[in-house]
């Protein structure tokens, strides 16, 4: 489904792209090497900019350049006036970018710089970039995008009054279709690209929930719904730091447990992260939270596109995340409320 996609969204001066992304969507195995099919996608990218943009290029997870991968971006470079901005640059990615566009007018972030970043220009003249602001920029796009795709999942029921949902004790005027995000390609990959931002940043911020338990406990992604398995899977290839995940479809009388080797009764200590698509009572955690609990382990984090209630009255033993406001916030005609 996802083959053939080249993901990119504009922004102010020209188009951003991952190469994670793009590494996934062209069917490549996990990999921080940057391989030929990847490159090739990357080149379609800048194509879709005007000689005046800049193509910015998140590198995360790359670390290397597979021998005559870029030919294609360095002969671009060569006969197109055309930017590129590498930004999250690893140092060996660094030492393989500078050699293979080498004689291509080059800037860089500052030596010493932890976060690298690398531009590369055919322009007449050197761009100007604040890269503080870029990043910005880039990040607020892509909270509109994800904003635009979760308001758009949203279907107001025909009398526009109030029903009963499924699973819960609300009614409401409508509902959130996961579905319509997770079988779209487009909206697949940016909305699986901004939870694995989030997952990240618990990663690596020293007050993160995950930080302390990497290398600690074994962590491992979680579904308990079909939409969340699609986001899951994507969320397995991205972060790489989860060492795998456990699927469960209709956890209950008519459970269908999607996992090898599963043992109920095994001492396992697994921290769970929760993947969901949208939380209205928090049935659906609660289900996972029971599953994590029968094999002896426990959720530690819960990720999801949007909520009904802000996140803290949910009240559950984990921290969730979110990517949108309150979803009444998002879509005002989007109302709950219990019983009649």
């Amino acid at each position: 489904m996802l083959l053939g996609t080249r993901p990119h969204i504009p922004t102010v001066n020209g188009n951003y792209t991952r190469l994670d992304l793009l590494s996934w969507t062209a069917g490549q195995v996990a990999s921080s090497l940057l391989q030929i099919s990847v490159a090739q996608a990357l080149t379609d990218v800048i194509l879709t900019s005007s000689s005046t943009q800049t193509t910015f290029i998140d590198c995360r997870g790359m670390s290397r350049i597979q021998h005559h991968a870029f030919d294609k971006v360095k002969s671009l470079l060569e006969t197109t006036p055309c930017t590129l901005v590498f930004d999250h640059v690893s140092d060996s990615l660094a030492d393989d970018l500078v050699t293979v566009l080498n004689g291509i007018s080059v800037q860089h972030s500052p030596l010493g710089t932890s976060d690298r970043w690398l531009m590369f220009t055919t322009q007449p003249s050197l761009p100007t970039l604040d890269m503080d602001a870029t990043r910005k920029t880039i990040a607020d796009r892509l909270t509109s995008v994800v904003k635009t795709y979760a308001a758009a999942s949203f279907h107001s029921f025909k009398d526009g009054g109030f029903k009963p949902l499924r699973s819960t004790p609300l009614k409401a005027t409508g509902y959130f279709d996961g579905r319509a995000i997770v079988g779209t390609p487009t909206s697949l990959v940016w909305v699986v690209a901004a939870i694995a931002d989030k997952i990240a940043s618990e990663l690596e911020q020293p007050s993160g929930v995950l930080h302390e338990i990497l290398g600690k406990r074994q962590l491992r992604f979680l579904a308990v719904s079909r939409s969340g398995i699609a986001l899951t899977a994507g969320l397995n290839w991205l972060v790489r730091s989860v060492q795998g995940m456990a699927f469960v479809d209709h956890f209950g009388p008519w459970q269908e447990v999607m996992e090898e080797h599963l043992d109920l009764n095994a001492s396992r200590d697994v921290a769970y992260i929760y993947v969901g698509d949208f939380i209205i009572a928090g049935t659906e955690a609660r289900v996972a939270q029971a599953y994590a609990r029968s094999c002896n382990s426990d959720i530690v984090l819960a990720t999801a596109i949007g909520a009904a209630l802000p996140t803290e009255h949910y009240g559950f033993p984990f921290k969730l995340l979110t990517l949108v406001p309150p979803l009444p916030e998002l879509v005002p005609a989007a109302k709950f409320r219990f019983g009649d």
